[in-house]
């Protein structure tokens, strides 16, 4: 009988977190990519970025995105568009 390998164990994320000034910060991973954040204009930000919440929902959204993508592949089927809407408070 064949071993099927289910999943396999990744290495923990590592995210480092740098305040810049007032209440921005830029968020970095281990490959260099990085993204701002900023609380708005009303809580004391500058809005030059995506508010931590908003980062949140935003990776709720690419997770969904990346599973449907990944299960459809599987089922070889074609996908031509995909939008995945995510809201909160």
């Amino acid at each position: 009988m064949k071993k099927v390998e289910t999943n396999k164990p990744s290495k923990p994320s590592l995210i480092k977190v740098k305040w810049i000034d007032g209440m921005r910060f830029v968020a970095t991973d281990s490959a260099g990519h990085s993204i701002v954040m900023d609380a708005s204009k009303q809580s004391e930000g500058e809005g030059s970025g995506f508010s931590p919440m908003q980062l949140l929902l935003a990776a709720l959204g690419g997770c969904t995105g990346m599973d449907v993508i990944h299960i459809m592949k599987k089922q070889r089927q074609q996908v031509n568009d995909l939008e995945v809407l995510v809201s909160g408070e």
